[in-house]
């Protein structure tokens, strides 16, 4: 009996055949294709662009990269882009299949980011990985029957996944099996495969908190299962580019200020920098899309191809010499319309929602809202105490001597500790650390104030709203400084306890003692200690 042979590319085809049409009777579908509003068009040619992804075709002749959001095809040499994709859509990282007929991408065109599939020609659009978790950087296998992706969402643990072209869905690394741990994710992963077809090399990084030394190569054998390190260095590798006949792995690492491309020999482990100079990476503000564009090698061994200041660039690799690859894009985008409404901004009052640190004094009811201190009186008449572009809480007054004492804060300047000698007087700085300041207290006596401090979190990086480390400070009337205790907060995903809800801090009756609060885990305690720091003890858990 003959068996009738399929090639490989009429297998394909089949594969990637039109979806059907919705029947008349069917509802109409919401679609990012479809715009709710009013729009305009966005029309001009493009010399340069920012962030593009590159590939190069499997028989080094043409180049498809990312531009605005539609993926463009030129030749090697550079010259008029043709537009492959088209309408609302925001596509890109393309990737040729090992045979050249096909180009895979990201596109948002199912409502999140899937792995599409398209002829050359742009045509026989289907979608290889229909998941509501979005899904970049797509890679070929080395047969071309599937696409390896890294996949990421809201509540859906990182993944790095492979999609079989005739359908199927397998995970290979999921969050937390990451070797090294650290809380590193394979979110964004970016694919390559070994010449021994068996081992996948994805970047890994947390898509909150980069590892320590930024994000890193990591080896998965499909064999085995094994994750190894491959690249782990200061200034993090990512943007990984394996040569086609895998002895070389290009990738790029930010060396301080300065993002470089690196090129490591597989088998001897030696690098080189290749170029100094490249576009600032992403590691700092995190990207569903990665750290870095993806680039590409020539199939040749000798060139690699990347973005770098809005141009494509081919460098040489033996010698180091790089080469701008012009492009003219013709760039069609359809913009929504911003709907706007008139809004009338209240000059005179407003109604607060938001009152906090409410104290009584001999003048009125002091408190906080808006960013300001105000003091209202027995007539409910209301005045601004500060009136600065400041954020100024945690407003404590004397009654010895009629001060009020505030933290303040400004992007600019930091925090810091003021006082006013009445109520609406001129204030004056009195801390010269910059850092996040609050809970503050006044020793019965007025001599001493007490207040919590952060201990330089946002300095090393950290988001504000994420700080949990802070020191409780006492300063004498002669200004000078002394550290009582550490406070621990508990942090939160974008937010803090000890931001949201501060500790409390209270000076005993007789000024020697100070009561406050800690988290300890999720578990808020009440303590005693010392003005001189001793005799911590737990007075309520």
């Amino acid at each position: 009996m003959r068996i009738a042979r399929v090639s490989s590319l009429a297998l394909i085809l089949t594969v990637l055949g039109a979806v059907p049409r919705l029947s008349a009777q069917e509802p109409k579908r919401w679609s990012v294709e479809t715009p709710t509003g009013p729009t305009r068009e966005l029309a001009f040619d493009a010399t340069e662009g920012t962030s593009m992804s590159v590939a190069v075709s499997p028989d080094g002749r043409w180049l498809a990269f990312d531009l605005l959001g539609h993926i463009y095809e030129i030749p090697i040499e550079g010259g008029a882009a043709r537009r492959l994709t088209e309408g609302r859509s925001w596509n890109l990282f393309p990737r040729y299949s090992p045979d050249g007929r096909f180009i895979a991408f990201s596109s948002d065109r199912s409502g999140s980011h899937n792995i599409w599939v398209m002829d050359r020609q742009g045509g026989g659009l289907r979608n290889v990985s229909p998941a509501s978790e979005n899904v970049y950087r797509p890679t070929w296998s080395p047969d071309g029957r599937g696409i390896f992706a890294g996949t990421s969402g809201d509540g859906v643990p990182n993944q790095l996944v492979t999609f079989a072209l005739a359908g199927g869905r397998q995970t290979l690394v999921q969050s937390g099996d990451v070797v090294n741990g650290g809380g590193a994710e394979p979110a964004g992963t970016g694919v390559l495969f070994e010449r021994s077809n068996r081992s996948v090399y994805p970047f890994a990084f947390n898509p909150y908190v980069t590892p320590q030394g930024g994000a890193r190569i990591e080896r998965y054998d499909q064999a085995t299962g094994e994750v190894t390190t491959v690249v782990e260095r200061p200034g993090g590798a990512f943007a990984p580019a394996l040569s086609a006949d895998g002895r070389l792995l290009a990738y790029v690492n930010r060396d301080i200020d300065d993002d470089r491309l690196i090129v490591r020999n597989l088998a001897t482990r030696q690098e080189r920098v290749l170029l100094r100079g490249l576009d600032r990476d992403r590691q700092d503000s995190w990207s569903a899309y990665g750290p870095y564009p993806t680039m590409a090698w020539h199939p040749d061994g000798r060139r690699l191809v990347f973005g770098k200041g809005g141009q494509l660039t081919a460098i040489d690799v033996t010698t180091g010499k790089a080469t701008q690859i012009p492009f003219r894009a013709p760039v069609r985008r359809q913009m929504s319309e911003t709907i706007r409404f008139k809004t009338a901004e209240p000059r005179d009052r407003a109604t607060t929602r938001t009152h906090r640190w409410g104290s009584r004094t001999p003048q009125g009811i002091l408190f906080e809202a808006l960013g300001d201190l105000w003091l209202q009186d027995a007539a409910g008449a209301r005045r601004n105490l500060t009136r600065t572009e400041a954020h100024e809480t945690s407003p404590v007054f004397d009654p010895r001597t009629g001060a009020l004492y505030y933290a303040s804060w400004t992007d600019d300047s930091l925090g810091a500790v003021y006082r006013s000698k009445t109520l609406g007087g001129s204030a004056e700085r009195l801390t010269s650390i910059p850092a996040q300041y609050g809970s503050l207290a006044v020793s019965p006596d007025g001599a001493t104030l007490a207040y919590v401090r952060g201990t330089g979190g946002v300095e090393r990086g950290l988001w504000l709203s994420n700080e949990t480390d802070f020191e409780l400070v006492v300063r004498a009337a002669d200004g000078a400084e002394r550290r009582v205790t550490g406070i621990t907060g508990q942090p939160l995903e974008y937010a803090n306890i000890a931001g949201k809800i501060p500790p409390s801090v209270l000076f005993g009756p007789g000024g020697e003692t100070l009561y406050f609060t800690e988290f300890e885990r999720d578990t808020l305690v009440l303590k005693r200690i010392g003005v001189d720091g001793i005799g911590e003890t737990v007075l309520f858990r």
